[in-house]
């Protein structure tokens, strides 16, 4: 009894108009919160699984070899007349070479250099060499966060020795070598052979300018909750993404079926309003022709001329849908600014 108070109301004989009713208002934003509350556990098992599987596989034995700088001390630009001689610790040399190194292991678990459970192939440590001729003058060892020790095993040749060797653990390295003859390119050192079982052994020249990188606050936590945050950014920007697009999809197409509504029955409308008993006011005609949702329910079953007009939940007319449209826009925009702010994809 109380909702047909609320759908309809007749004072001395004339229909007024219905409001919306509190109840479907009510229903609306209940059945959107069911939905969200659906997503969002769907959503976090969803990214554990995926964590998961992802910390499962991606385990990795690598380590790489950071070129921090490699200069020439032996640049000059000769002239006709002009000789020059350069030793090294009382040795001869055409060019000279100050290469510094850091070898970090870049991966996400240790190397075990020594015993019945190492992971390496050869002997106590990993080979590395000096090609293009270049031979090893010195080598001296700047800093290391782990026990490791470098040993020089042949002229161009030298291993780097350690019983467990963790992840970002480094030992920092200066080399000076020579050569003969003029190189094309900056000596580097390279791994002799593959001796990291089921692993890699990689170089990156630092010296090389490339853009800058911005960092995001998440690059600064550890690795797992680093990718546990990637993960759960990119699903709550697909989530939002996604009622974004439902959304004003759905709400854009009852708007379009409200104007075929209008297109087709209409003119059967004004007739129906006309002959209705007990007549709506004058006042009202003009509120039910341009909102026809707005009569009440019971008056739609006398309608001969078609099917009840579909009542819109937010997108009246094209300006409300524009706003509309742009306010959810707006608001996935937000989101992936906020998510990007901390993350980078």
């Amino acid at each position: 009894m109380d909702e047909k108070k609320d759908l309809e109301i007749q004072v001395a004989g004339q229909i007024k108009v219905a409001e919306p009713s509190q109840k479907k208002k009510a229903l609306i934003f209940k059945k959107l919160t069911k939905t969200i509350g659906i997503l969002i556990p769907v959503v976090a098992s969803l990214i554990g699984i995926i964590t998961y599987l992802l910390q499962i596989g991606s385990k990795k034995l690598e380590v790489t070899a950071q070129i921090l700088s490699n200069d020439e001390l032996t640049l000059y630009a000769p002239e006709a007349e002009l000789n020059a001689r350069f030793t090294y610790a009382g040795e001869d040399v055409s060019h000279l070479w100050k290469t510094r190194v850091r070898f970090i292991n870049s991966g996400n678990k240790t190397i075990i250099g020594m015993g019945n459970q190492k992971n390496i192939i050869g002997d106590g440590g990993l080979n590395f060499a000096f090609l293009d001729g270049v031979k090893i003058l010195n080598i001296q060892e700047e800093d290391d966060s782990f026990d490791a020790s470098i040993v020089k095993t042949d002229i161009s040749k030298f291993q780097i020795q350690f019983v467990q060797w963790r992840p970002n653990e480094y030992i920092s390295i200066c080399f000076y070598a020579a050569s003969e003859k003029e190189l094309k390119k900056n000596p580097l050192p390279v791994s002799v052979g593959r001796e990291i079982i089921d692993g890699d052994l990689r170089t990156e020249d630092l010296t090389i300018r490339r853009g800058i990188r911005k960092k995001r606050m998440i690059d600064y936590l550890p690795g797992s909750v680093s990718l546990f945050g990637r993960i759960l950014g990119l699903a709550m920007l697909a989530v939002i993404g996604f009622i974004a697009f439902f959304g004003t999809y759905k709400e854009w197409s009852q708007y379009f079926s409200i104007k075929k509504w209008f297109n087709e029955y209409s003119d059967k409308f004004a007739d129906y309003l006309n002959n209705m008993k007990p007549p709506p006011s004058e006042e009202n005609k003009k509120i039910f022709m341009k909102e026809p949702w707005r009569l009440p329910p019971r008056y739609w079953k006398d309608f001969e001329g078609g099917k009840e007009c579909p009542s819109p939940d937010i997108i009246k007319n094209a300006k409300t849908g524009i706003v509309f449209t742009a306010i959810m826009t707006l608001i996935a925009l937000g989101v992936l600014s906020i998510i990007s702010t901390f993350i980078i994809i």
